[in-house]
């Protein structure tokens, strides 16, 4: 105890003479003699101990023992001494004078005001003020905060000396023209919150939280982070900054903060490892779930990452620099001695000694270990053990702490070693994997949807709603839905895209346009039957008095109007539209013209008044009124075609779109229809006036209900066709034109039909001469003399017969002979007639 108490008086001693010699006592340092001195300014301690507030100028004592400031140091040396064990400076050695700044700016400047004097009493000469100091290091290694390093280059720009940081990253150290000679190791923080942007981005976070340390550091940072965020849609809900001296209160309020804003599931944290630390230990036991995102100040930190139950506060993302790998300086540690040249190295031992003992956490032992300087000295003379272990535990997290450091001095070499020739350095690339997490204010709108902000004055609160109809929103939370394009596309409420219309049409698969097509062919088969029959009994009277080849071709029109019900299923296209109402009314109207034609022969063929007979035979010209008839019909669809023919028509509703032939005039086409129809009323007239004739030679009944079945269905065709849309409108016209081709094919030829096959004795020529005799003879007897009287007598059939083959051999039973024998019957009654009713005259001969 002597011995130390000796000491102590010494060291005493000691500091008074250095407290006289300097203004307020020299800072203890680590050194090594060289050629080039490089200086180190390292944070050994972590801060400065103010009992009281300083009256004069006074040594200043630091505490709390930084065991990554002093493996940065020791990463210096090591550099240091493999530069020199090696060529590169061709036997030029280099020294350092290492100072440690207790995190503290003060210290750090009058740190910096050592390295660059060749001594402390040089400042205290006066040719100080004139005179140019040759500065004693000629480059600075350091700082590691930004605060700090930004007070030490204001410093070393006087004498322009380098300065290399090995963790300073605040942006505004990059403005060459305020900091012409600082340099560093590391990107700045513009690099760094890039990176931290685009995670946030990339992880679809847009409702962040933010804490940093209230100086040039964070600040710098914060607004970097939100400057850069702000354009990708990120938003800041909170940004805290942390006094450098932190109450209770403070922090209580920074945690309260984070409890209530439940929807910040992503907190990015520009903060120091020991604010980290008490940040977490606060929410010990309770269960946060947030993602924080570590900034290079605190995201490997042993004294966060060794918290017990760290996850509960959620998982830790943090961006570190790149680093190689440093297995060479893990060696070195392990062969590091405690000697007395290094005072840092010294206190290290001093600590780790007085911890080997203690049982709780030894980091903390080592670092806020009570360490007075007689036990320091007392232990001078020992062998210390340094704990690699301890130091490597301390290093693993933190493999750019040593690249950096080691980097900075490297480019000093380099650049000393420039001064002969050019060379360059290698780094290698580290990835990293992430974790996806959801932090947003809201949750994200879906397809279909768009943002409506939500009142406040974030963006990234806003409620979801779905698009209205005939609107889409993709991808993902857009800000207004687009339209569909209303002619083409449809879209329900909250529909992610624009769905295709679908075309509408009569279509082939529709079951009643099989049902209809079906009844079209029958017809067509019908019809290629009666042809096949008619030609096979084409001599039997039947056939004969069926109008020979005007039969045909009413049985060729109604096969047109039976194939035109084709174009009327079916996709619609303009030549179609076109075709099928043309061919229909062309074939309709010669068939009507056909039907008069036979309507006017049997009308000749039984009028027995020689008056109406006489005009009769005028009109009846049977070539001329079907083609009269049917060019008229002509004449009207050529020009419907030229002013305003049919065409295709889409017509878009709000799911479909509905293809039909739009009819181009309506005039035109009602003109059409309306010949036809008064074709059928002239035929009508006629045969109703002969619809009283012999058995088998009643045709003119047949035309009458063909004709009626006509008018019905195009009467009950019209108020449905104009009120009527949709794709069954075609249809309808369809069934209507089926409808009236059945009719007349029924009617003009199964009777015929079925005399042929069924009723055979009915069809020889005696049969239809019989019919027409008692026909003439019924009528003959019907005959009104003037006086109001029948005539007295008339001959019987057979005498009647008698006296027409007698005057006319050789006619055979047809429909001509007929006439004929009609004819002569009328001529004989009439003469009859007038014999009895007007009295002869007597004339005298002469």
């Amino acid at each position: 105890m002597g011995s130390c108490w000796v000491l102590c008086i010494c060291f005493a001693l000691f500091l008074s003479r250095a407290e006289s010699c300097q203004n307020p006592g020299d800072l203890i340092k680590a050194s090594s003699p060289g050629d080039i001195i490089i200086g180190g300014l390292f944070s050994i301690h972590t801060n400065v101990k103010y009992s009281h507030l300083p009256r004069r100028p006074e040594a200043l004592v630091c505490e709390g023992f930084n065991t990554v400031g002093l493996i940065r140091m020791i990463s210096m040396i090591h550099a240091i001494e493999e530069i020199n064990n090696s060529t590169l400076l061709n036997g030029i050695k280099l020294g350092y004078d290492i100072y440690d700044t207790c995190s503290d700016v003060t210290t750090a400047v009058q740190a910096t005001m050592e390295l660059i004097t060749n001594s402390s009493e040089s400042c205290a000469e006066p040719h100080c003020k004139n005179t140019v100091v040759v500065p004693k290091v000629k480059a600075v290694v350091g700082c590691e905060y930004s605060e700090i390093s930004i007070a030490v280059a204001r410093v070393l720009n006087i004498q322009l000396i380098p300065q290399i940081s090995y963790a300073s990253s605040a942006e505004m150290l990059s403005d060459q023209r305020r900091f012409p000679a600082f340099l560093r190791s590391i990107p700045s923080d513009k690099h760094q919150t890039k990176a931290m942007v685009k995670l946030v981005n990339m992880s679809g976070w847009n409702w962040i939280g933010t804490i940093a340390i209230d100086d040039i550091y964070g600040r710098s940072a914060i607004e970097l982070f939100i400057s850069q965020s702000a354009p990708m849609g990120i938003c800041v809900d909170f940004k805290e900054f942390i006094p450098p001296v932190i109450s209770d209160t403070i922090m209580n309020n920074i945690i309260e903060l984070i409890r209530k804003e439940e929807r910040v599931k992503v907190i990015v944290a520009f903060a120091s490892p020991s604010f980290m630390k008490k940040l977490f230990q606060a929410f010990e036991g309770e269960i946060l779930d947030k993602i924080w995102i570590a900034s290079d100040s605190w995201s490997t930190s042993s004294e966060v990452s060794a918290l017990p139950n760290l996850n509960n506060v959620g998982k830790v993302i943090g961006f570190t620099f790149q680093s190689e790998n440093p297995t060479s300086f893990y060696e070195y540690l392990k062969n590091v001695k405690i000697n007395v040249e290094n005072i840092f190295l010294k206190e290290y031992g001093a600590r780790v000694s007085g911890c080997s003992h203690h049982t709780g956490d030894f980091d903390s032992c080592v670092s806020n270990y009570t360490l007075d300087l007689c036990s320091l000295l007392e232990k001078k003379q020992e062998t210390q053990d340094t704990k690699e272990e301890f130091l490597l535990r301390n290093i693993r997290p933190y493999p750019a702490i040593i690249f950096n450091t080691q980097l900075a001095v490297q480019a000093i070499a380099q650049g000393i070693h420039d001064l002969c020739k050019d060379g360059k350095c290698h780094n290698p690339k580290v990835i990293s994997p992430w974790e996806k997490v959801i932090s947003n204010c809201s949750d994200s709108c879906a397809k279909g949807q768009f943002r409506k902000t939500a009142g406040g004055q974030h963006t990234c609160c806003f409620e979801c709603l779905n698009c209205t109809g005939n609107h889409y929103s993709d991808p993902m939370d857009m800000y207004q839905c687009l339209p569909c394009d209303h002619h083409t596309e449809w879209s329900l409420p909250g529909d992610a895209e624009c769905s295709k219309k679908e075309l509408e049409y009569f279509m082939l698969s529709d079951f009643f346009a099989i049902a209809l097509l079906s009844f079209a062919a029958i017809g067509v088969a019908l019809v290629c039957v009666i042809v096949v029959i008619f030609i096979r009994y084409r001599e039997t009277p039947v056939v004969k008095a069926s109008g020979g080849a005007i039969c045909y071709l009413i049985l060729l029109c109604l096969f047109c109007n039976f194939v035109c019900s084709v174009f009327f299923v079916g996709e619609p296209r303009n030549i179609i539209c076109q075709v099928r109402q043309v061919l229909y009314g062309l074939s309709f109207a010669c068939c009507v013209s056909c039907i008069l034609v036979k309507s006017f022969k049997i009308l000749l063929a039984f009028n027995f008044n020689p008056y109406v007979q006489a005009v009769l035979r005028k009109l009846y010209r049977p070539v001329a009124i079907i083609i009269g008839s049917t060019g008229i019909q002509v004449l009207i669809c050529t020009l419907w075609l030229i002013l305003n023919r049919p065409h295709e028509e889409r017509v878009p509703s709000e799911r479909t779109i509905l293809l039909q032939c739009n009819e181009g005039s309506y005039v035109a086409f009602g003109v059409m229809l309306g010949y036809i129809a008064l074709l059928a009323v002239v035929c009508f007239v006629c045969a109703f006036k002969i619809r009283k004739l012999p058995e088998n030679y009643n045709e003119a009944k047949f035309i009458t209900f063909g004709m009626l079945v006509y008018f019905i269905s195009w009467v009950i065709f019209v108020p449905i066709y104009v009120t009527s849309t949709g794709k069954y409108i075609q249809a309808i016209q369809l069934v209507v034109i089926l409808i009236s081709s059945y009719g007349i094919l029924i009617c003009q030829f199964f009777p015929k039909c079925y005399v042929i096959l069924f009723k055979k004795e009915h069809n020889t020529k005696d049969a239809f001469l019989k019919n027409v005799y008692e026909y003439s003879a019924k009528t003959a007897n019907n005959i009104v003399l003037p006086n109001g009287l029948p005539p007295d007598s008339k001959p019987t059939a057979k005498e009647e017969d008698s006296a027409f083959y007698k005057t006319n051999p050789g006619f055979l039973a047809d429909e001509t002979s007929v006439q004929v024998r009609a004819n002569y019957i009328q001529r004989e009654s009439f003469r009859r007639i007038l014999d009895n009713t007007f009295p002869r005259k007597r004339v005298a001969s002469v």
